[in-house]
């Protein structure tokens, strides 16, 4: 299998060839912090990492994925790799499970080299969490590693980033997702290049909707609800807002499938139809394209963008959505 393959990863070589060779020289940080967006494949890394850490083969590149320690960590019953997910608001991690850990962090290692914490989304903890968790890291056991994850080094406390070494992932091009859904999942040709595009670069987000048949309907009621609202009035478009605002929790994954939509109608208008994310859509993009113009479309996905982010920063989000959908265009030709 390829130098990414037998870790579990789709793409990321650079990313595996760093953590293969400190485990295979010995050469560890006592943290690591794996940065990318979300589904990218940071968390299927740092198991991987993990896995590697306390794989028992001897001769072997590890992991070797047959040993008792790597058959545990796949089947997540490791008893010295834990994943810590934030309790709080958001998936928060909460101060209470920052100390946990620092108690749980002084036991010797049940069955492997190392005691593995993977924390996930970092970014999210509070700064009674942040703090203790900065002085686990000033503190390590010498047995510990601390795996971290977070979407942005800017979002996580610049004292925890200065104490971990930091691995970057990328979205992945589109033919290394298509080829792996392909030939690793038995995903069809067709369904494979769709699913590679709509997943923009992000292994993760491909493999969910190939799992999942209810990710690929909600994909298309998020696409239908968008035409909707184009071809709707004023006094509409507010209402459908307010109901909208009613799930906050729904709107970032909808807005992304709304701007993949608009990204797409710019380049249809500009004649790169082979680009676009929403292939199935192909037709309908260039029906939509001639009532259009280019400016009202970068408009859209200025606000669409704005209002992305205003949501991050917990901004009323019935206020968020009014606002978006009373700048995008009246009804379009091809709407309803």
């Amino acid at each position: 299998m390829n130098e990414a393959g037998d870790w579990g990863m789709i793409g990321h070589a650079p990313a595996v060839r760093l953590l293969r060779a400190a485990v295979e020289q010995g050469r560890l940080s006592h943290a690591y912090l794996f940065l990318g967006p979300p589904q990218v494949g940071k968390r299927t890394l740092a198991r991987a990492f993990a896995r590697a850490l306390n794989c028992q083969a001897e001769d072997a590149r590890r992991p070797c994925n047959a040993c008792r320690s790597c058959r545990l960590a796949a089947a997540d019953k490791h008893p010295d790799i834990m994943t810590v997910r934030g309790e709080g608001e958001n998936g928060a991690i909460l101060v209470e499970q920052v100390r946990a850990i620092r108690r749980e962090a002084s036991l010797s290692p049940m069955e492997g080299r190392w005691r593995v914490y993977i924390l996930c989304n970092v970014e999210f903890a509070n700064e009674s969490a942040a703090n203790a968790l900065l002085k686990t890291l000033e503190e390590p056991p010498s047995h510990v590693l601390f795996l971290l994850t977070a979407s942005s080094e800017e979002l996580v406390m610049p004292t925890i980033v200065s104490r971990c070494q930091k691995v970057l992932l990328h979205p992945q091009p589109r033919e290394v997702i298509e080829e792996a859904l392909r030939s690793r999942w038995g995903v069809g040709e067709e369904a494979a290049r769709l699913l590679a595009r709509l997943s923009q670069g992000r292994p993760g987000r491909a493999l969910a909707m190939v799992s999942s048949s209810e990710l690929q309907a909600g994909r298309q009621a998020q696409l239908e609800r968008l035409l909707e609202l184009l071809s709707a009035g004023w006094t509409e478009r507010l209402l459908a807002a307010g109901e909208l605002a009613q799930s906050p929790d729904a709107l970032p994954e909808m807005l992304a499938v709304w701007l993949s939509w608009w990204r797409d109608l710019l380049l249809v208008q500009q004649g790169l139809d082979g680009r676009v994310v929403n292939l199935d859509r192909v037709e309908e993009l260039r029906r939509y394209s001639a009532g259009v113009s280019r400016q009202q479309v970068f408009a859209v996905l200025t606000a669409l963008q704005t209002c992305a982010d205003a949501l991050q920063k917990n901004v009323n989000a019935r206020l968020a959505m009014e606002w978006l959908v009373m700048r995008m265009p009246g009804a379009l030709p091809g709407a309803g």
